[in-house]
């Protein structure tokens, strides 16, 4: 199995695995100073005043939408071109969701959709984008329409770290603007801790209920003990979570990012590879002056038909493919509380595959992709 090329080859760097292992050696691994370490680290790569680490992304976004307190079945508007948690997110947390339509061309939220959602009446309270295959959505429009109607935005980084774009004068990392953003370290994606995610925001108040929202809104044994003697007491002020990031996973994440601006480099220039062969059957960001962090690279296939024929024609020569992702409305526990087509999500849907991209494939795995595909007529 040495010759397949999976379609993520995830890995950590020296620094990391160093890191984890002089964290595993003292006496202190749960939440602690490794985890404060890298969310002032982390913080500061972003742009945020604040960053609090979670155990993963999906916890991120439960703990984010709770730390708004919005009222049971206010309204929040999200895309169906992603993985099943962010509406799980939503309606875990009480809220109606409704779905926003996509741009062909990149997967992303378009924003002339919402636009018409909200010029129709519907009373969105939340927005959640979703930067896809770590191309940043529309952020100068959604901002334009977050300042007319007054809803909050909570950013779907999961595909993003190393994601950037340009707004005016400004070159912004994603989820540095909103009211918060929510990132994925697990083990596939672009800073990959083994898991683990963060949560970004500008606003004390919310950091501060974050920050407690994610050992049960009460003082962890860690914060405890930085009085000057131990105390065994702490109190609970309300409902909260059991999702705090640990400090081997934040050690791991110190790590790998000291890496993230060279191996997104890669990425890219693996993109560019694709994209040099497969010109516009290959999904890119909309606008210029868009970083992607080249999480996936989605490709459109010419015969909607034979899709399951390709992905086995690639198996038969050890190449994996996938599919990002069957559309989360047509899950019935998140498909939606106000029907609508979607019909550029449909059509994409239909269509798309996803081809290896990863820091750590070779050229060489680059190049076999692109010659099998061409051997095979397929693009």
């Amino acid at each position: 199995m040495n010759n397949v090329i999976h379609l993520f080859k995830p890995g950590v760097c020296q620094l990391a695995q160093e890191n984890a292992l002089r964290v595993m050696q003292h006496t202190w691994t749960t939440l602690g100073p490794e985890t404060k370490k890298f969310e002032d680290e982390f913080a500061d790569y972003v742009g945020t005043k604040y960053a609090v680490g979670t155990n993963n992304c999906t916890t991120a976004l439960e703990m984010a939408i709770h730390a708004l307190d919005l009222p049971a079945g206010s309204l929040a508007a999200t895309t169906a071109l992603t993985f099943i948690s962010t509406p799980h997110a939503i309606k875990k947390s009480n809220l109606n969701l409704i779905y926003v339509d996509v741009n062909t061309a990149d997967g992303s939220m378009n924003m002339y959709d919402l636009e018409r959602l909200l010029e129709k009446g519907y009373n969105i309270k939340l927005v959640v984008p979703v930067h896809y295959m770590g191309n940043p959505v529309d952020m100068d429009m959604l901002l334009k329409l977050k300042k007319k109607y007054g809803f909050y935005v909570i950013e779907d980084c999961a595909h993003t770290p190393g994601a950037f774009y340009q707004r005016g004068n400004i070159k912004a990392h994603v989820g540095s603007e909103s009211d918060m953003g929510c990132f994925s370290f697990h083990s596939l994606k672009p800073l990959s801790a083994g898991d683990g995610g963060a949560i970004t925001t500008d606003d004390p108040t919310l950091f501060e209920t974050l920050s407690k929202l994610r050992w049960f809104n009460a003082l962890s044994t860690h914060d405890r003990e930085k009085e000057e003697r131990y105390s065994w007491d702490y109190g609970i002020t309300g409902p909260g979570f059991k999702g705090y990031m640990n400090d081997i996973v934040a050690a791991i994440a110190r790590g790998q990012l000291t890496q993230i601006k060279v191996e997104a480099a890669t990425r890219r220039n693996q993109l560019g590879m694709y994209r040099a062969q497969l010109d516009e059957r290959l999904m890119t960001p909309l606008r210029q002056g868009a970083w992607t962090a080249a999480h996936l690279c989605v490709c459109k296939l010419v015969a909607s038909d034979k899709r399951q024929e390709f992905i086995k024609f690639m198996s038969d020569h050890k190449i994996h493919i996938g599919v990002h992702y069957r559309p989360t409305s047509y899950y019935g526990y998140v498909s939606g509380d106000i029907p609508r087509s979607l019909s550029n999500t449909v059509v994409l849907y239909g269509s798309i595959i996803s081809l290896p991209i990863h820091h750590n494939h070779s050229l060489k795995d680059i190049k076999r992709v692109i010659k099998t595909i061409n051997k095979g007529g397929w693009l």
